[in-house]
């Protein structure tokens, strides 16, 4: 009889252990039954000690802490709140309070990025856009930065130009604010202006709007009438690509002659030059022949012809 009981009372006990476990493993993802918003990347935590909860609120049960500087993955945010649903590198995972997040993008290139621009009033321009580095430390507070430089060739009004610049994109949001936009800027090299002011064209890319949208140029009196407002962007070549098209068609015809006469001495390679590295977004060229020299220019050297 005592054996009978045992056995019932040990049958209970695995019964109520089983649900237990079950009952946990229901619960263990927090993720679980919380309707998210699609949002996906990369963020670096901006404040020390930020709460990571079980439910996407501050009653949510504490999980642990997320340290400052340190990098997550968001995979998204709570429908109709202000919590993002983190993925931390050890796989814990958990809700925490947006605000105290800011992107951070990989804006690096496997390979040089090769394209071509054209433009209504017939300006035609091919680049190949090399990637140079990462500024871990560069800008106000230590904004994280990538840089290229770019060869470019041109067909201008009959007349072929060749020239060099310089670019970088901001990894983070230039004005560190979450949900910020990424600066583009486009700077020519060694064409000095007005007392030795370099030409700068900026850009600014919002990731969540997938836009790239003209924000200024410098000096002002070059500044077209006919730029390309804005281009489309889902990713970081298709954003470089949306610069290079926006800065060029920001420049005017007096720009266009500062060109033709500032810009012989460069410090790179041609543009056309035999490169034996695969080109990232070759299928993705304008048109067919997007990659054969544009009419007049196989010979074409520094500044004018």
């Amino acid at each position: 009889m005592n054996s009978l009981r045992g056995l019932t009372y040990l049958f209970v006990l695995t019964l109520y252990l089983f649900a237990g476990a079950v009952a946990f493993a229901e619960t263990a993802d927090p993720f679980k039954g919380v309707e998210l918003d699609e949002l996906t990347g990369t963020f670096i935590v901006t404040k020390t000690a930020v709460n990571l909860r079980g439910a996407p609120g501050t009653n949510g049960e504490k999980l642990g802490k997320l340290e400052q500087n340190e990098l997550v993955k968001v995979v998204g945010k709570a429908k109709g709140t202000s919590w993002f649903a983190v993925v931390r590198d050890n796989g814990e995972r958990g809700f925490a309070y947006s605000p105290v997040f800011l992107r951070i993008i990989d804006a690096s290139l496997k390979a040089p990025l090769k394209g071509l621009v054209r433009l209504k009033n017939g300006i035609e321009c091919q680049y190949t856009l090399k990637y140079e580095k990462d500024d871990e430390n560069a800008g106000d507070e230590g904004l994280k930065v990538a840089d290229y430089w770019a060869d470019v060739a041109c067909r201008v009004h009959g007349k072929n130009l060749a020239f060099s610049a310089f670019m970088f994109l901001t990894e983070m949001p230039w004005n560190m604010s979450p949900g910020g936009s990424h600066q583009i800027s486009m700077e020519l090299a060694n064409i000095a202006v007005d007392y030795d002011r370099v030409i700068a064209s900026v850009a600014m890319w919002r990731i969540d709007d997938g836009v790239v949208s003209f924000d200024s140029l410098n000096p002002k009196k070059y500044k077209s009438a006919h730029l390309v407002e804005k281009k489309e962007a889902k990713d970081v070549p298709a954003a470089l690509k949306s610069a290079v098209e926006i800065a060029i068609s920001s420049w005017n015809d007096d720009l266009w002659k500062a060109i033709a006469d500032k810009g012989k001495s460069v410090a790179k390679p041609e543009v056309g030059a035999e490169d034996d590295s695969p080109d990232e977004t070759e299928k993705n060229i304008d048109s067919e022949d997007g990659e054969k020299p544009l009419p007049g220019m196989e010979h074409s050297g520094r500044g004018e012809e």
